[in-house]
């Protein structure tokens, strides 16, 4: 699809190019556009094209180009489509066909939709009801693991929920669709470290390291301020000296005060709780429908 591009210029060049001005003259619905098709990409979806295409045809036949609300109603439906494939693909693995005729059909009325918000409030519906239930999502989600092909995951994941909430012009980025650039600026970091000192007396075992659960995104530099230490002293040091450094990544924030007390014990079971708890998070607010 021409309109993905890394660069949200281009996209907004691409909005421009075809007529649309209610997207492309409006910062935060084009960047949101933006966000959503590379997460498409991400997921390598492929079959939902035809329905953004069927969608731009019909804002143009509807003359609603210039229109703010068809606008909100398209990033509504890119937004349903990202919510909908990273549930169902990208986390459950569902195959393509579930969706094949649904989108068919959705092709065909964008063809004929007299209003348009109607006709995105009526796929997104479906795809509520096609998506995979929670404790399957759940089932799959605590089952991601670290591993360098896995990075682009992780970073997306981590991304939406450090920006889980946040204004767009707020929002700071994690996700890039190129891994190196992501590295560039941060690191997937093991909360209990994946090779610990040997004097380090750890309760995690080794096959649960490299688990959601143990996981979470630092900027390199904090990265290099916590090293190799113990989950304990991580947190120490976070609640401490790094308090401030950490206060740009909400999620970090937020683990810090639920799990960061004196008395934690970071174990299997706190891995295991946790990986739980951020699909839930995940799904019914991060990914929603």
């Amino acid at each position: 699809m021409r309109m993905i591009s890394t660069n949200p210029e281009e996209t907004k060049k691409y909005f421009e190019s075809i007529g649309l001005p209610a997207l492309a003259k409006h910062q935060d619905r084009f960047v949101e556009a933006h966000e959503t098709l590379l997460a498409l990409k991400q997921f390598n979806v492929l079959q939902a094209h035809p329905v953004i295409f069927a969608a731009i045809l019909c804002i143009r036949r509807l003359k609603l180009q210039k229109d703010s609300e068809t606008a909100r109603s398209f990033v509504r439906l890119l937004k349903g489509l990202e919510s909908y494939h990273f549930i169902n693909t990208y986390v459950c693995s569902h195959i393509g066909n579930e969706v094949e005729h649904l989108y068919a059909d959705s092709c065909k009325a964008f063809g004929s939709a007299a209003k348009f918000g109607l006709a995105v409030d009526k796929l997104v519906s479906e795809l509520r009801k096609k998506r995979a239930p929670l404790n399957e999502f759940r089932e799959n989600f605590v089952q991601i693991e670290y591993s360098e092909k896995n990075t682009g995951k992780l970073s997306y994941i981590f991304d939406r929920h450090n920006n889980y909430g946040r204004k767009v012009g707020e929002r700071k980025a994690i996700f890039y669709p190129d891994v190196n650039m992501f590295r560039r600026h941060y690191n997937v970091e093991h909360i209990e470290p994946q090779n610990p000192p040997q004097s380090l007396d750890t309760s995690v075992p080794s096959a649960r390291l490299n688990n959601i659960g143990n996981l979470t995104i630092l900027t390199t530099q904090l990265n290099s301020s916590l090293g190799n230490k113990s989950a304990k002293e991580k947190f120490t040091l976070m609640k401490g000296p790094l308090a401030k450094r950490i206060a740009e990544l909400p999620a970090l924030v937020s683990m810090n005060e639920k799990y960061g007390n004196d008395t934690m014990i970071w174990n299997d079971l706190i891995i295991e709780s946790r990986a739980r708890d951020l699909a839930e998070f995940s799904y019914q607010k991060v990914w929603p429908l």
